[in-house]
């Protein structure tokens, strides 16, 4: 059901090793969010333009009791975490993820997994985890995928082994 909200307001922030910086992180979340609620970067955006040192929590209450308003679900997406690598970030996205406004579902894009309180949110049922062994093809959805969408005909025997190699990624 919460994949469905996908197709609704949304927000994406692709992350690399620049984005370290706790002010410029907060600048792009910003930025990105004001794409769902242009108001939402007036505010907050001067205040990092005042004080470019201000705590992630600072910034972040006022933007989350913000969007706790909001009445139509959204996402935001962070895209290639695993490059934030700054402590400050974590605990700020932590915050986040203690105060996080109804309509508003997060999903972390991550090649590991981030430093962040992920085991109380499983305890609590508040994590929906899709890991690499979720995405892979099976077998029969690598024979569908050929012969459907790239119009190839082979042997079963040769699917196979391209899905044994391939480890089921397309």
């Amino acid at each position: 059901a919460w994949l469905d909200q996908l197709e609704q307001a949304s927000a994406w922030l692709s992350l690399d090793e620049r984005d370290n910086d706790p002010s410029q992180f907060l600048a792009y979340l910003t930025t990105a969010l004001s794409g769902i609620d242009p108001s939402a970067d007036d505010a907050y955006m001067n205040k990092l333009m005042i004080d470019p040192q201000a705590e992630v929590e600072a910034v972040l209450t006022p933007l989350i009791n913000h969007f706790a308003q909001a009445k139509q679900p959204f996402c935001l997406v962070l895209d290639d975490y695993h490059v934030i690598v700054t402590k400050a970030i974590h605990e700020g996205l932590d915050y986040l993820l203690d105060h996080l406004p109804p309509a508003l579902r997060l999903v972390i894009a991550s090649r590991e997994d981030p430093p962040l309180t992920l085991p109380l949110l499983r305890g609590r049922g508040q994590l929906n985890e899709m890991r690499a062994a979720d995405l892979r093809f099976i077998p029969t959805e690598t024979t569908e995928f050929l012969s459907t969408v790239m119009g190839l005909k082979m042997s079963e025997q040769d699917i196979v082994a391209l899905d044994n190699r391939t480890e089921g990624w397309v």
